[in-house]
């Protein structure tokens, strides 16, 4: 009986321990992560965390889950998220590994369209390899040079490589360059000597390309005669290019006196084609400067470099800020010359009003004040420069034609002839060939102002 007993006892402790085995089990809270334990996401992606359910018993808990941890994908390295759950003193937990990892390859980008010469090395162009996360990798590009090809590699700190190829274009599709010793216009008189200045001949491919000239002049003869240069490389690309001599009797009305062509109002848009005119036909010109196109400053310090003179016109072109006063006229002034000093190196020591001295604008404004100014002006070492001649072209109503007949008729009536023009007008710029051939093919001479030229000076404007 005793035995039954102890049998039976054994038996309920048994049941009793499984039973508290069971209730332990289904009373301790249970999370279960949506997705991966370990992930991994890329460099400066959103993040979306997959998300995870939470039971207790039978009962969805999950809304009692709190979250710890956060990613930022902006950022490389490993990041863990932890879900804790407590319930009526159980609890449980259970973390998410995160990595944000760098997998986006970086950008090799070449510059040039891979020609090279026959029979050359190709000559590299340029590339550049820029990483999202490491920046600019050009320096870490590898080159490798085959027959047909140049292949570029590189690698960043991640790992991530990238391959570029440039394919080689075996082509010389480029004409030689011919630059002329001296002008491409050249004045002499009849019974002179023209001595052939010739000219070099540089090309892309070729170190050496012969140089063929053609023509003759007669210096006996008036006239005009061309010379041709032209330059043909090994591939075939031939250039031409014409030197202009314009042979002109000693008896023009021109010979032994001086015109100065003289420009106001730029540098403008128009500005650099004025230059290119004056450079094809070997002349100098003075500029008369002013501010009113600040994009074109840069202009002031190329007219210098050809060698024509600068001097000031105005900063502002402002009648009513010039006009005010002595002290106005001179601040205006100032900041105009400052520009030349910062364009050309220099200050210039030449002026011109606007308007002329003798314009009659400035009675409005302060009659009287154009020649304090010119008194004030010269004691400091100025010298105001007006003109003899006028082109017209500051009329409406200028045309081509109109610019051209005005400068052709009037030059020559004094030994020295400073013509008046701008170089913003597009009629002028037309005109600008024909008045120079016109003017050289008479004989003159052509000349910068210096403060110690020959300076026109019209009576100041009288305000009634």
């Amino acid at each position: 009986m005793k035995h039954e007993i102890d049998f039976i006892i054994k038996v309920l402790f048994i049941l009793l321990l499984s039973l508290i085995s069971i209730l332990i089990i289904f009373t301790k809270p249970n999370i279960t992560l949506r997705g991966n334990e370990v992930m991994e996401v890329n460099y400066n992606t959103e993040f979306k965390d997959p998300g995870y359910i939470a039971t207790f018993i039978v009962s969805n808990v999950t809304k009692k889950v709190k979250v710890k941890g956060f990613v930022d994908t902006t950022k490389l390295g490993v990041y863990k998220i932890d879900y804790n759950l407590s319930i009526n003193g159980f609890k449980n937990s259970k973390s998410r590994i995160v990595k944000v990892v760098d997998k986006k390859k970086p950008v090799i980008e070449l510059i040039g369209n891979g020609n090279t010469c026959p029979g050359k090395s190709y000559v590299e162009e340029g590339y550049k390899a820029i990483d999202e996360i490491d920046g600019d990798l050009t320096s870490l590009i590898k080159v490798n040079v085959l027959d047909e090809k140049v292949v570029y590699s590189v690698t960043d700190k991640s790992g991530n490589s990238s391959i570029a190829t440039r394919k080689l274009n075996i082509i010389d599709d480029i004409k030689p360059t011919i630059t002329l010793n001296g002008s491409n216009y050249i004045t002499i008189y009849t019974g002179g000597t023209y001595n052939e200045l010739g000219a070099n001949v540089t090309d892309n491919c070729d170190d050496q390309v012969a140089l063929k000239i053609d023509g003759n002049v007669d210096t006996s003869k008036v006239g005009k005669y061309n010379i041709t240069y032209t330059a043909t490389d090994k591939s075939g690309n031939t250039e031409s290019i014409i030197r202009t001599i314009n042979v002109v009797d000693r008896l023009k009305d021109g010979i032994g006196k001086n015109i100065y062509l003289t420009f106001d109002d730029g540098p403008g848009p128009l500005t650099q084609q004025f230059l290119a005119i004056l450079d094809k036909y070997g002349v100098k010109a003075t500029f008369f400067v002013t501010n009113q196109f600040p994009n074109y400053q840069y202009l002031i310090g190329e007219e210098a470099k050809r060698g024509h003179a600068i001097a000031v016109h105005t900063y502002t072109h402002s009648y009513d800020v010039v006009y005010k006063s002595v002290d106005s006229y001179v601040d205006d002034f100032n900041r105009m010359n400052e520009i030349i000093k910062q364009q050309t190196g220099s200050y210039s020591n030449m002026f011109r009003y606007p308007g002329g001295s003798s314009n009659t604008v400035h009675c409005s404004r302060n009659p009287g004040v154009t020649r304090d100014i010119a008194d004030t002006m010269l004691k400091l070492g100025y010298q105001y420069f007006d003109w003899n001649l006028s082109s017209g072209d500051a009329s409406g109503y200028a045309t081509r034609d109109s610019v051209y007949k005005a400068v052709a008729n009037g030059a020559g009536a004094s030994e020295n002839t400073v013509i008046l023009m701008h170089d913003i007008k597009s009629s002028t710029l037309s005109a600008l060939p024909s008045i120079i051939e016109n003017l050289q093919s008479r004989g003159f001479t052509f000349k910068t102002l210096d403060k110690n030229s020959f300076a026109p000076h019209h009576s100041f404007g009288i305000c009634r």
